[in-house]
């Protein structure tokens, strides 16, 4: 492999890095969105406690943890390792 390909390889890891910190960032905004949902669906009137109204927020609040639990579970480290291989 030649010096331009693995300064290639190198652009493409930093790449994957970014992406990585942006889901990161997408995960605390989500976290905060859902947590923000349970405490509103927490704090509903009891009156309200089977409404439509409260079966759409915990479908909402199910949602965003299947997300995150999608996000969190986004692992580049076979990627790197195999760029990192590429590159040797």
């Amino acid at each position: 492999m030649n010096r331009q390909r693995r300064k290639d390889i190198e652009a493409a890891k930093k790449k994957v890095a970014d992406a990585l910190a942006l889901i990161d960032e997408a995960i605390v905004d989500l976290e905060a969105v859902r947590d923000d949902e349970q405490e509103a669906r927490d704090n509903m009137p009891e009156a309200l406690a089977e409404s439509e109204a409260a079966e759409k927020s915990d479908e909402a609040i199910s949602m965003l943890d299947d997300a995150i639990n999608e996000l969190e579970a986004v692992d580049f480290d076979n990627a790197n390792d195999a760029m990192d291989e590429a590159a040797a």
